[in-house]
């Protein structure tokens, strides 16, 4: 009788690790043409976006040498371009804009990063970074989702470039592919070493 108890307490705890860890949003009857479009890019990640991939341009990309550049079958309402880039890895990308001001961009950035949370009903974790004002790559809101008892590595971005050619700011949301490794949250009680460790500590702001 105890075997018996035990062996279903085992399969009771794997379903439910597994269903902790399935990388899926439901859509619904969402009618938000960006809620619409974001959910399903992200539901596509883990087959590297294969149904949003268009056509491959024929030149060479501006901002992205050496990478592969793909037109985009859907796009995120606000962008003023979408491209699906293929180099080491393989992700979609959408300008939303250029600015004068990095206020301006800052600015920006946190109205995107509030509409990315409230498409995943405000269930995510955003590590925010400041690379200072040197070089071309100067802030960025790494933005994962966050689901049941744990949430997923960080696979989208949001992120300020400088254009250096004519010092505007450029602001992008980047989604990346590949089903992201899964996180559990930590215990308030318990050791480093527990089953629950979340590895990932910089994870910590939650929208």
């Amino acid at each position: 009788m105890k075997r018996t108890a035990g062996i279903l307490v085992f399969l009771l705890f794997s379903w439910y690790c597994l269903h902790a860890q399935l990388y899926y949003f439901d859509i619904g009857k969402k009618k938000d043409a960006f809620t619409v479009n974001f959910l399903s890019l992200m539901n596509d990640a883990p087959n590297k976006f294969v149904h949003y991939k268009g056509k491959m341009f024929p030149s060479l990309d501006t901002i992205h040498l050496g990478s592969h550049i793909s037109q985009m079958k859907v796009t995120l309402p606000g962008a003023l371009v979408a491209r699906y880039v293929q180099d080491s890895t393989f992700y979609c990308e959408f300008l939303m804009g250029y600015y004068e001001t990095l206020e301006d961009a800052t600015e920006g950035m946190t109205e995107w990063t509030d509409k990315i949370s409230k498409t995943l009903s405000r269930r995510v974790v955003v590590n925010k970074h400041d690379y200072g004002p040197d070089g071309s790559f100067l802030k960025e809101n790494k933005i994962c989702a966050a689901q049941h008892s744990g949430f997923f590595h960080p696979n989208i971005s949001v992120q300020i470039t400088r254009v250096l050619t004519n010092n505007m700011y450029r602001l992008a949301i980047q989604l990346y592919s590949g089903k992201p490794y899964y996180y559990y949250w930590i215990a308030k009680n318990e050791p480093i070493g527990g089953f629950n460790f979340v590895n990932y500590v910089g994870l910590a702001e939650q929208l």
